[in-house]
């Protein structure tokens, strides 16, 4: 196992992995270190970037792929959903880090999010998660719970483990037709309590 050095950048941290003298991939826990050292938000970075130099295989994608994604505040301001798509397919489907079989049948989930981004890739099988996205300060009122049946062939993984609570599935929205407005959430200006309208 290589030490993963102190450094902050990935133009620092990546000629580490890519170093020509290396004689193998790296370990998933050398990629982790190597995530939480660079911030959680360039993650993401570090993970496409060993996938584009060859240097990222299926057994360690299975573990850092869900993880990078997970760790990131905004995901899909990360990376482009292509990247993430070629991402997940490397890692197969998994469970808290773990391939495990995709769901035989399709999943009724929702997602709490303003309209112009109910297509996002994070949703999860508990209404009052989504309603609780939904109602975030940053969504300014506007947030809403979006339902859907979603494939298995969009699932690419579910994570409960490292965000306990949140339940969520990762979905390649992408063209997802289903999606309805069900309802909206907001928070009074005071902070109080969550008013759900139907």
């Amino acid at each position: 196992m290589m030490t993963v050095p102190l450094v902050f950048t990935l133009e620092e941290m990546l000629p580490h992995f890519v170093d020509p003298d290396r004689r193998c991939d790296p370990t998933a826990e050398e990629v982790e270190i190597a995530g939480v050292r660079l911030g959680r938000n360039a993650y993401p970075g570090l993970v496409i970037s060993l996938y584009n130099e060859g240097l990222l295989n299926s057994d360690v994608a299975a573990t850092v792929v869900p993880s990078a994604w997970s760790a990131a505040e905004f995901p899909s301001l990360q990376l482009e959903q292509e990247e993430w798509r070629d991402l997940f397919d490397l890692a197969g489907y998994t469970v808290d880090g773990k391939r495990a079989a995709r769901p035989g049948a399709s999943l009724s989930l929702w997602r709490g999010a303003i309209p112009e981004h109910r297509l996002g890739w994070a949703w999860t099988d508990d209404r009052e998660v989504a309603e609780w996205f939904a109602a975030r300060p940053h969504n300014s009122g506007r947030g809403r719970v979006f339902t859907a049946e979603v494939e298995p062939s969009r699932l690419l993984a579910r994570i409960s483990e490292q965000r306990p609570g949140e339940s969520e599935y990762v979905v390649d929205a992408r063209g997802l037709e289903t999606v309805a407005d069900c309802l909206r959430t907001e928070r009074t200006t005071d902070g109080g309590d969550l008013h759900v309208q139907r």
